[in-house]
């Protein structure tokens, strides 16, 4: 993995102050369980969040930790470079990863009066979904989960950032950057095979690499479309079906109404608790009905309520 050097390191900050009720520590605490974080660098003790990424055409290191008062953030970025406009899009970022602009209170008043959400949201007050930070990272983190222990994907992750990645030092650390589609799309395929990528992920995750890398997506674009369009415009591609699309319209663009209803461990446990049984795909889409407009943030309670043993 290429690493560039802190020499002339900027560095700007700036306090944010995020909508309703946050348990920032909480949330660290989930991102640092959580198998896609491979490249977050949590410090539950001063509860500050790092992740190295690429913001207008800039490799820095963006910081989030407790501010001066306890309903405030500090948002730090550091890097060759960066400049106010850096500033702004790392604060995107930070408010969409952690849902800093949705306030959870209309949400855990529908949990409160739900049988099965109650105990998986009750005991997390201020809890938010938390998604992943780089849209191309969950779209090749959603193929390289598909029909694999989530663990194995995360090894195959983190061996495509030391083989294909680079990285940048801040303070004498050194933070990981996953590859760009464009370094991707020219991968050989015999190299990713030499990783453990069976042949069809190896040839799902070049080819979405250089569909967008030819420009032919535009996975930004996709904020702008309802859910249904983004689906359909995601679904087009090889290797990439309904669950795909729907994981990473909830765990990328941090849609709040969507349920990736083929996932098998959500029929599971939402399936036990609604009928006592494994739901199919249409029941579990018949049972999450009654949690709209929040189906998302219902799934995220309920993947997160595995995460910490619940």
């Amino acid at each position: 993995m290429a690493s560039d050097g802190d020499e002339q390191t900027d560095r700007l900050e700036r306090e944010i102050l995020p909508a309703g009720a946050l348990d920032f520590p909480l949330a660290l605490a989930y991102v640092h369980g959580w198998t896609a974080s491979t490249q977050e660098r949590v410090d539950l003790e001063t509860a500050t969040w790092r992740r190295a990424l690429t913001l207008d055409g800039r490799d820095v290191l963006v910081t989030l930790s407790p501010g001066p008062t306890p309903d405030t953030l500090v948002l730090e970025v550091a890097g060759k470079g960066a400049c106010t406009q850096t500033l702004d899009a790392a604060e995107r970022v930070v408010r969409r990863v952690f849902a800093l602009d949705a306030d959870p209170a209309p949400f855990e008043a529908l949990a409160a009066g739900d049988d099965i959400l109650t105990p998986l949201v009750a005991p997390y007050p201020g809890m938010r979904p938390v998604v992943i930070p780089d849209l191309y990272e969950t779209l090749i983190w959603a193929i390289l989960g598909q029909q694999i222990n989530v663990g194995f994907a995360r090894r195959l992750k983190e061996r495509l950032v030391e083989t294909a990645g680079h990285s940048i030092e801040i303070d004498g650390a050194s933070y990981p950057l996953l590859p760009r589609p464009e370094e991707v799309a020219e991968i050989d395929p015999a190299a990713l095979l030499a990783l453990q990528f069976s042949r069809q992920k190896a040839a799902y995750v070049i080819g979405v690499s250089q569909e967008i890398a030819a420009g032919r997506l535009d996975l930004n674009a996709l904020a702008s479309l309802p859910d249904d369009e983004a689906i359909a415009e995601l679904i087009r591609l090889r290797g990439v079906g309904r669950w795909t699309a729907e994981y990473l319209l909830m765990r990328g663009l941090g849609r709040t109404d969507v349920i990736p209803a083929g996932d098998v461990s959500l029929q599971l446990l939402i399936g036990t608790a609604a009928l006592g049984r494994r739901a199919n795909e249409a029941e579990l889409r018949e049972i999450a009905d009654r949690w709209r407009p929040w189906r998302a943030w219902a799934t995220f309670f309920v993947w997160m309520s595995r995460q910490f043993g619940g």
